[in-house]
């Protein structure tokens, strides 16, 4: 196929441009025809041994008539996806199939699990929507391979999550653990020790995650949609971070914000936007990403703003799966924005508004914990100075 591609004529600019021969600004003066690039990936389709696409792609031309002669499929993220995406690309014929994920994180997305028309739920089937294939053929009985090493957090970090969610599984951190590989993570764990002088340090050679708890915030609620913000939180954030890259002279591009809300989202970027001068230092920083959009987005550093207070409950983080997701998307350190009374409210008000009740869960067990072993600090209110 490479060798087609250097004898047709028509493909000389085009690689000449990938291969360095000629300059990006060089080839857009004048570029190969749009007909023969869409004929060329075309031709890789068809080529290819294994394709990589979505469960709604694969049902449309061209990688719908690739797949009818597939041997198999192989999932990511099959705790994520529904039932009926599953057999939209695996079919009828029970090709060998693998899937991969984690059925304690973020389950299939269903918006109407609570919201009730005057009388009944709207949607009656809204518990089965929720297990996903994983869940649904590790319950039949299917042959499950579980990995029990942590290969990616550093020593420690792993560690709550697997009291609170993973304790019947035993596992062991790998050689990538060592402390030794996460130094941005030790130079975090250096940094709060001192600029909180309160705070417990992590037990020897490992490192543990810390929970900032900022007084005196309010959360504002979008009365149509349920959405919330917290303009205090995002800016002690931002603030925290900044300070950290300015004192320790730590890589921006190795940090990251997770929020549970995309109104959350919206504010860190006008946020970062209107003080682009206050916030330069974090300017290689990518964008803040909502908890259900961060996943394999893991960054060595992970600031994570619950955005919520005791005032409004706890709002959808009190769900265990995606309060997992928030705990487990750093390499070498975990620092969390919020209220550290949030959560011991039951109010849950979903992201499209809709409101029931719920126990305390993980989140309670996680955020009482972490006050006991001291790794709790404070900053005062913002609100006034």
């Amino acid at each position: 196929m490479q060798r087609d591609m250097d004898a047709r004529p028509e493909f000389v600019r085009l690689c000449d441009a990938a291969t360095g021969r000629i300059s990006w600004q060089e080839y857009q003066r004048e570029t190969v025809q749009k007909g023969f690039i869409t004929g060329m990936l075309l031709h890789i389709v068809e080529q290819a041994d294994i394709l990589c696409t979505t469960p709604s792609l694969s049902c449309d031309l061209p990688y719908r008539t690739w797949k009818r002669h597939a041997r198999g499929i192989a999932v990511d993220e099959a705790g994520n996806i529904s039932r009926p995406d599953l057999y939209s690309a695996w079919g009828n014929t029970l090709l060998p199939c693998l899937l991969s994920s984690d059925e304690k994180q973020l389950r299939p997305h269903v918006t109407t699990v609570y919201d009730p028309d005057p009388n009944n739920a709207i949607n009656r089937f809204a518990q089965d929507g929720l297990v996903s294939p994983l869940e649904f053929f590790t319950a039949s009985g299917w042959p499950i391979y579980r990995l029990c090493v942590q290969l990616r957090m550093a020593r420690g970090l792993f560690d709550t999550c697997h009291r609170e969610l993973y304790s019947d599984l035993p596992f062991t951190y790998g050689m990538g653990s060592n402390l030794s590989l996460h130094s941005i993570g030790v130079q975090l764990e250096t940094y709060m020790t001192r600029r909180f002088p309160g705070l417990a340090p992590s037990s020897v050679g490992t490192l543990s995650e810390v929970f900032v708890h900022c007084k005196g915030t309010t959360c504002e609620i979008d009365l149509m949609t349920g959405a919330k913000k917290n303009p205090d939180q995002v800016d002690n954030a931002l603030d925290f971070l900044s300070d950290f890259v300015r004192t320790t002279g730590a890589d921006a591009s190795r940090l990251a914000i997770i929020t549970p809300y995309r109104a959350n989202v919206k504010l860190i970027a006008e946020r970062r936007k209107a003080a682009a001068a206050r916030y330069a230092l974090l300017s290689a920083m990518r964008p803040a990403e909502t908890v259900d959009s961060s996943q394999s987005c893991e960054a060595d550093v992970v600031v994570a703003i619950l955005g919520t207070t005791e005032a409004v409950g706890p709002g959808f983080t009190n769900d265990d799966h995606r309060f997992n997701v928030m705990l487990s998307r750093q390499k070498s350190g975990l620092i969390i924005f919020g209220d550290i009374n949030v959560g011991t409210g039951t109010r849950v008000v979903g992201e499209v508004g809709a409101e029931h009740y719920a126990k305390g869960k993980m989140m309670h067990k996680v955020l009482r914990s972490l006050h006991y072993q001291r790794r709790v600090v404070t900053l005062p209110p913002r609100r006034g100075t």
